[in-house]
């Protein structure tokens, strides 16, 4: 870049040729671009909790256990002693994806249609696309089951008491043993209830309006 002025070095950071855009950039007068196909809402936000790290290390995070009843003084009026409840642990870490698009110089002052100045929503779209896929890709690991979690189990798995034996449609009786497996969790140190309620439909979009129904009616 020695010797080049501003414009030279951004002319020469241009790499992309107008040959490999044939369609976007062909020589016509009556050209309209047109609005973006519709897209699904994305829907990962309706079930995890969204957080903050300040850098790509592994990052704990802790929830706390309850401590147990209170517990009747003795025949010498002493309280009897407790041990404080230990929490659990889970790791999480950030991550970093992208691409590089390239444009040159004439294609972006050829570019009347803005199909290539408009591309940062469009790569802001692809973004949050990205983050809906990975969610459901975690989701989908070991058959289903969902990732490992600290304790050496699937997210989903019998001893986690999430996992029932027939649910392979939605039915009156597989949804109330849902509610049942739901209603059974209770905090780490086994206390307090949850009051867990089916809420958010992970299925075939054939079977929603099935489930729905079932599940407002239960």
């Amino acid at each position: 870049a020695k010797g080049m002025d501003k414009r030279q070095v951004v002319s020469a950071a241009f790499t992309q040729s107008t040959s490999d855009f044939p369609v976007l950039l062909t020589d016509t007068i009556h050209r309209v671009l047109l609005n973006s196909y519709a897209v699904q809402a994305l829907t990962w936000q309706r079930f995890c909790k969204r957080g903050e790290v300040s850098d790509f290390r592994a990052h704990n995070r802790f929830r706390v256990g309850s401590l147990g009843n209170l517990q009747p003084k003795n025949e010498l009026g002493e309280y009897k002693n407790v041990a404080i409840p230990d929490g659990e642990k889970s790791v999480i870490a950030a991550a970093t994806k992208g691409y590089i698009i390239n444009l040159s110089r004439e294609m972006i002052i050829n570019d009347d249609l803005g199909a290539f100045t408009d591309q940062a929503s469009a790569m802001g779209r692809s973004a949050a696309r990205t983050v809906e896929a990975d969610v459901y890709a975690l989701l989908a690991m070991n058959s289903g089951l969902g990732p490992v979690l600290e304790d050496g189990k699937t997210l989903l798995h019998a001893d986690h008491g999430n996992i029932i034996t027939d649910a392979s449609a939605p039915s009156t009786a597989a949804f109330q043993a849902f509610r049942v497996a739901m209603s059974m969790q209770k905090d780490i140190s086994g206390n307090d209830f949850l009051d867990l309620r089916p809420a958010v439909w992970l299925g075939p979009v054939g079977l929603e309006a099935s489930a729905k129904l079932i599940n407002e009616a239960q």
